[in-house]
């Protein structure tokens, strides 16, 4: 594997608190429950990590070449504001609501989350 597959890591070197999702042993749990988030459209994929009761979305656009544009336009649909951004902007982070607050602003339930612990 190259340096590439690990660049996601950068932003938790430089944190004491943050907690990820990246990576999962295959035939777990947790590969499964991500395998079912990849493909899901960005709203989609937004009310899920919220009712999983993640705190935000690290997007590295060049891992997405193709597509990066249309999703972070997506996410920040569900979710608007001024993401966080490195220098380049090539690593975007988007601040997802309190599971609670998500409920009040998108105006309607989550379902609980079946997805691993964290």
């Amino acid at each position: 594997m190259s340096n590439r597959a690990y660049s996601h890591f950068r932003g938790y070197l430089h944190s004491r608190r943050l907690r990820w999702s990246y990576g999962a042993l295959r035939g777990r749990e947790t590969e499964a429950w991500q395998s079912l988030l990849a493909p899901l459209p960005p709203g989609e994929l937004v009310d899920s990590l919220i009712a999983a009761q993640f705190a935000g979305i690290y997007v590295d656009r060049k891992g997405h070449e193709a597509s990066a544009e249309a999703l972070v336009a997506g996410l920040l649909r569900k979710v608007p504001q001024e993401p966080v951004t490195n220098g380049d902007g090539s690593l975007v982070f988007i601040r997802l609501p309190a599971r609670q607050e998500a409920v009040t602003s998108l105006g309607r339930s989550l379902e609980p989350s079946k997805g691993p612990r964290r």
